[in-house]
């Protein structure tokens, strides 16, 4: 080789070399530059995220590095998000949109959640939840994922939920995602702290103000305990207390500014002036302004916040919603109605991606695509207060009021919606409190109408449907639920598969509920949320493999006033109340089969008074003083300008609110003085037989369930001791099952009664009951109102190594039966009680065997002797079986031979049984 040659080659190895030696240095800037990503990540730094991220990602596409090129899109991607830019954030991801095939499993589901987190941005929260569901699906099906990713899937689901209204499933999720955390971060991190955070979001959606805040504070215990007083947690955290702090029971307005100006300077700080998360504490300080009545100041800084969300969000997204609501709110307080109207107005456009509307009376069609439908329902509530004091304020126009009913009108079609669309009760119920006061302001507007037109009977008719639809509503949906199960031709496999998950279900809730400190309570709440998740997929199976229980569960036919009154038996009048604390009425809708009525009265000032102390007079067997409450009540409930018709001697009560914790037959028709003896009182029960419904669409619709197809007869337990329990035996209900057995044996029908060690849960659960048309449960019951959940009847403990047949009947084990009952009797104390819910009414044990197939249930109000018990129960089917009297009739004869009979002649014995139901 010359030396020319020899030179060329020289030159030519050289620049191989050079060539490899930039290449190796090109690669390891490029792993630096990732490095770099992760810390800036880690530190919160979105702006330095996204500049170290265009850095990497020219050189990975130099490169042709495809693996490093998707690492650093996504952290693009997550740094536009963390800065609130959700549409760039989508543009960056298009980008490797078509290499998903190259993507790692974890990057996959990184791809899925901030794929979600935009979406959620954006306010489209049905795609974020099916890319939530799409992440938590992929990390499961690693074999050995990350717990720290698979806590972010669970963290964001959680969130998305929550936006969704959906409490229960959110709690879920947080509760997995924390449990994660703590494995993965320890209990003092930036990530458990957010944990907490998310929790009390959901304690305060569910006005659980006390568990927010201590929610919030363990959330800034722990950053401050990790130096983390700069991160978005601590500031979330801040904020989240603030709003705790504000709308709690008591408001703090100081802590509250205060916690507010303090997350404020620090997103400020991080993000700028003008991100929307600071324009939402500009938002919440504007509450604070309008809490101290400083209207001006609110309203002025309320339209920077619309300014400066109307720029981010090109016009529409449900916080400029949010925004435009409480400007409607602060300007109805001012009487500027025409302008509290409008803003309502634009709060329905900008929760809505093509809503356009002429004019401040149209309303969303329901094509239109609303970014949050639950902000839907409670827009077109606040329109039509705004229509309504209009009305009152300034116009006397019946069209205002016309439009208040129309918003009402559609308010209602959306929340019925809703209800359809929630899976789990829990979450249905959540609704309750939004419906109570929607259906509150449409009874009182159909009011205000029927007073000003002569077609009353149109607005008051549709009245009586908003009252009707904030009782039992949650309850008549889940029975119509479980007859559609029976009715659509599911395999008996599937509906097993639900009953296994359903029992096990109650059991993790009642583990929880009874030690939630309990060294194993992480596995219980992983088990349950896995539980739930199976469940939900049954629901979601069952509805599109089997189109007519699709259809039956869903058909919306709604019951109307001539149907109700055909259900009606002669002689009997239905009594629907309906208490309205925002302005102290009370709505009284009479029925018959032939009559519609309508009264309308001012509450009494000790109306609240009236009705505490008729519980206590009987609660605690109180001998004076009963004149002076059950007479006034009376004239309160019964008042003269109530004429019920001469023939009637039934009636059906259908109460509301605090007035399903009396039992009314001891109301007092007349006066009396304390040296009237007890069987002298006039009650109630002297004139009329009485029942109760906790709706009339549920008579209905336990009137059309038909008879009962058992012949097995009456099926009888009492335990009689309860040592295992700490509680005092009930000796004299042994004699009730021996006297009641006697009477059906002479009735010729058949009984099964199991006493003592017998009467255990495990042969309760195993004996067929649907074959019984008649259940007696002769034991102690507990009521527990804070934890609906934890009530429950005590039966004998056969196996103390059985944890799911513990001798303890709890209201979940009670969903999970299969009955096919005329009649339930719980012959124990308390049993017709339990939780009142907010537009929805008690929730107990009585709701429980309803849902479980009982057509009624003769139940207790409070605790009472066992010796009367056991003479009333045996007089009770004595009437009932023998003399074949209605079971309505046959409880009115028995309680008044115990009124008779002077002994137990006091309500204290007889008042607490109350027939509900059929």
């Amino acid at each position: 080789m010359n030396t020319a040659s020899r030179y060329l080659a020289y030159f030519a190895f050289g620049l191989i070399f050079i060539s490899t030696a930039q290449a190796q240095s090109q690669e390891e800037l490029l792993s630096q530059l990732l490095k770099q990503i992760e810390n800036a990540t880690s530190q919160e730094q979105p702006e330095k995220v996204l500049g170290v991220a265009m850095e990497a990602i020219d050189l990975a596409d130099h490169l042709n590095d495809t693996a490093a090129s998707i690492a650093a899109h996504l952290a693009q991607a997550r740094g536009l998000v963390a800065k609130g830019e959700p549409a760039q954030a989508q543009e960056s991801l298009k980008v490797i949109e078509p290499w998903e095939q190259a993507f790692s499993p974890e990057q996959q589901v990184a791809y899925l959640l901030v794929e979600g987190e935009a979406f959620l941005l954006l306010g489209r929260t049905d795609q974020a939840l099916e890319a939530g569901e799409k992440a938590i699906q992929r990390v499961l099906d690693m074999p050995n994922h990350a717990l720290a990713q698979e806590a972010a899937a669970y963290s964001f689901l959680g969130i998305v939920f929550w936006n969704q209204g959906d409490y229960e499933q959110a709690r879920d999720a947080h509760q997995e995602a924390l449990i994660l955390r703590e494995q993965v971060f320890g209990e003092s991190s930036a990530q458990v702290a957010g944990s907490f955070v998310n929790l009390g979001l959901v304690d305060a959606s569910e006005e659980n103000w006390k568990a927010a805040a201590d929610a919030y504070r363990r959330a800034i215990v722990a950053l401050e305990a990790a130096d983390a007083t700069h991160t978005r947690a601590f500031m979330s955290a801040q904020t989240n207390l603030g709003v705790a702090y504000l709308l709690g029971a008591t408001p703090q307005l100081d802590d509250a500014e205060l916690a507010f100006r303090t997350a404020r300077t620090g997103w400020a700080n991080q993000l700028g002036e003008g991100h929307p998360n600071v324009l939402f504490l500009d938002a919440y300080l504007a509450r604070v302004d309008q809490a101290r009545g400083n209207y001006d100041k609110a309203l002025d800084r309320l339209a920077k916040v619309r300014e400066g969300y109307a720029a981010h969000y090109q016009g529409h997204h449900p916080e400029l919603a949010n925004a435009w609501n409480l400007t409607g709110q602060i300007l109805l307080e001012q009487e500027e109605y025409d302008e509290a109207i409008a803003a309502h107005q634009q709060a329905l456009v900008t929760n809505h991606e093509d809503f356009n509307p002429t004019d401040d009376l149209q309303n969303p069609i329901k094509s239109a695509t609303a970014f949050q439908k639950e902000l839907v329902v409670s827009t077109l509530q606040f329109k039509a207060k705004a229509f309504e004091a209009r009305y009152y304020g300034i116009s006397l126009k019946k069209r205002d009021l016309e439009q208040a009913l129309a918003c009402i009108q559609e308010a209602d079609q959306r929340l019925q919606k809703l209800r359809q669309q929630r899976v789990r009760e829990a979450d249905r119920l959540a609704l309750g409190k939004l419906a109570a006061g929607l259906f509150e302001d449409g009874v009182r507007i159909c009011e205000g109408l029927a007073e000003i037109t002569l077609a009353k009977e149109s607005y008051w008719l549709q009245g009586f449907r908003f009252a009707e639809a904030s009782k039992a509503a949650v309850l008549q949906q889940s029975i119509a639920e479980s007859n559609a199960k029976s009715y659509a031709g599911i395999p008996d496999s599937l509906l097993n598969w639900e009953r296994e998950l359903t029992t096990q279900i109650a059991y993790y809730e009642q583990r929880l509920a009874q030690d939630p400190y309990h060294p194993e309570v992480g596995d219980w709440f992983a088990a349950l949320a896995q539980l739930r998740r199976g469940h939900d997929r049954f629901i979601r199976t069952v509805e599109s493999d089997f189109p007519e229980y699709h259809a039956l569960k869903y058909q919306s036919k709604e019951l109307t006033v001539a149907e109700l009154q055909r259900r009606l038996p002669a002689g009997t009048a239905m009594l629907s109340y309906f208490v309205r604390p925002q302005d102290q009425r009370l709505s009284i809708f009479m029925l018959t089969s032939e009559e519609f009525d309508v009264h309308s009265l001012s509450l009494g000032n000790e109306f609240n008074d009236w009705i505490a102390g008729m519980r206590n007079h009987m609660v605690y067997n109180v001998s004076t003083g009963y004149g002076n409450v059950m007479h006034p009540l009376y004239k309160q409930l019964f008042p003269r300008a109530l004429r019920i018709p001469r023939d009637v001697d039934q009636l059906i009560i259908v109460p509301h609110r605090q007035l399903s914790l009396i039992p009314w037959e001891a109301l007092l028709t007349e006066s009396v003085d304390d040296l009237t003896p007890f069987h002298e009182y006039q009650y109630l029960i002297k004139r009329y037989g009485l029942q109760y419904s906790y709706s009339a669409g549920l008579y209905a619709q336990l009137q059309d369930q038909g008879q009962a197809q058992g012949n097995e007869g009456v099926y009888m337990m009492a335990p009689v001791r309860f040592d295992n329990f700490g509680l005092a035996s009930l000796p004299g209900t042994r004699t009730e099952i021996n006297n009641i057995s006697k009477v059906t044996a002479a009735s010729e029908m058949p009984v099964t009664a199991r006493t003592d060690a017998e009467a255990s849960e495990l042969i309760f659960r195993l004996d067929a009951l649907d074959q019984y048309p008649i259940v007696h449960l002769a034991t102690h019951g507990v009521i527990d109102a804070d934890k609906p959940a934890l009530s429950r009847l005590y039966l004998s403990l056969e196996d103390e190594a059985d944890a799911q047949a513990d001798g303890e009947l709890f209201t979940g084990d009670i969903y999970g039966l299969s009955l096919d009952a005329e009649l339930v009797t719980l012959s124990a104390c308390e049993t017709g009680l339990g939780k009142l819910q907010t537009g929805e009414g008690l929730l107990g044990l009585t709701r429980a065997f309803l849902y479980a197939g009982s057509r009624r249930l003769l139940v207790s109000l409070w605790t009472v002797s066992d010796q009367s018990t056991a003479q009333l129960a045996t007089q009770f089917y004595y009437y009932a079986l023998q003399e074949q009297k209605s079971y309505a009739e046959a409880i009115r004869q028995s309680k008044l031979e115990l009124i008779e009979g002077q002994t137990y002649a006091a309500p204290y014995y007889w008042a607490p049984f109350v027939l509900v139901g059929k």
